[in-house]
Formats: structure tokens, C-alpha cells, sequence
């Protein structure tokens, strides 16, 4: 679950670092992609909480070979949900490759990221106007051809498949 939970904190962080250190603003959809790592994210920091506290009142109280086979069954039970959201994620990030390619259209709300609505009208003008236009079916940033939605498609599939596959090693080890 470790390199899961790795995987989805470096995928994140490049995106950020794309985003604030190298400039490349995200449309819509690439925000969107980046909710699956998210809730793997969310997941793993939840069930490392609830394991670490259940070893800590348990230990004292007889966390024995018993317990430590029971938390290793949830721990296998988890590699499902997550190649479960890996998929979606693959599922988003190509969807954002067939906007780029011009296979079908994105969604209406592609050229605005979410802003909130300002009261004023001047502070709306000064949005608008400073805000960068991100088109979902242009491409910002390639390497060998592929976009950084067709290397997230790569990147979700590859995790999916690793969960499916510590899963079933998980349950053929025992």
C-alpha cells in the first residue's frame, strides 16, 4: 500500500509543480484528474490513523498474531477500492485525451476554471481579465507526442493494475 500511497503523493506533487513552478495553468478536466489521487490520498492517511490508534490501544490489551493477520486482510481488502478509483482516474484522463485529439467536445465550463462570482462589478472586470484562459482540448505540454492527460491515462492504468496485482498476491500469500 506504501508505493500506492507514494505513487499518489508524487503524481500530485508534479502536477503542482507544473502548475506553480513551471507555469502550466490546468483547465478543468486536469483538475478533475487530480481528485482520484486525492481520495487514495484521503484513504490511506484515514487507515494508517485507524491502524496506528488500534496498535496503540491494543497493544497493551493482547494485539497479538491474530490482530496482525486481521489488519493485514484490511489491508488487502483496500488494494480493491483503490484500483477501483485508479480506473476513474483513467477513465477522466482519457476522456481529457479525446478532447485534446478533437475526438468529441469537453465540457462547457473548459475555457473558465472555477472562481467564485465577486459582487462588485469592477472586481469581476479585474478577474476576468487576469484570469488565463485554459482550453481542455489544447495541449500545453507534451513529451514523445503524449500529453500529461495521455501520460496520467498510462500512470492510472498502471496503478490499477498493480493494486489488482498486490491483491491477488496478497490473498494467494494468505
Amino acid at each position: 500500500m506504501a508505493a500506492i500511497f507514494a505513487a499518489s503523493t508524487a503524481i500530485l506533487l508534479a502536477a503542482l509543480a507544473f502548475q506553480y513552478i513551471g507555469g502550466y495553468q490546468p483547465c478543468i478536466l486536469c483538475y478533475y484528474q487530480r481528485v482520484p489521487y486525492a481520495v487514495i490520498l484521503a484513504g490511506g492517511f484515514i487507515y494508517a490513523c485507524a491502524y496506528l490508534w488500534s496498535r496503540c490501544v491494543l497493544q497493551g490489551d493482547g494485539w497479538d498474531d491474530k490482530a496482525d493477520l486481521e489488519a493485514r486482510r484490511v489491508i488487502t481488502m483496500l488494494f480493491i477500492p483503490a484500483a477501483i478509483v485508479f480506473l476513474i482516474g483513467a477513465g477522466l484522463a482519457a476522456y481529457h485525451v479525446g478532447v485534446e485529439w478533437k475526438w468529441w467536445l469537453g465540457p462547457d465550463v473548459c475555457a473558465m476554471p472555477g472562481q467564485s462570482t465577486p459582487d462588485d462589478l469592477n472586481a469581476l472586470f479585474n478577474q476576468i481579465m487576469n484570469t488565463p484562459i485554459v482550453h481542455c482540448d489544447e495541449v500545453q505540454w507534451s513529451l514523445f507526442g503524449i500529453s500529461m492527460a495521455g501520460y496520467n491515462v498510462l500512470m492510472s492504468l498502471g496503478l490499477a493494475a498493480f493494486s489488482l496485482i498486490a491483491f491477488y498476491r496478497s490473498r494467494k500469500n494468505g
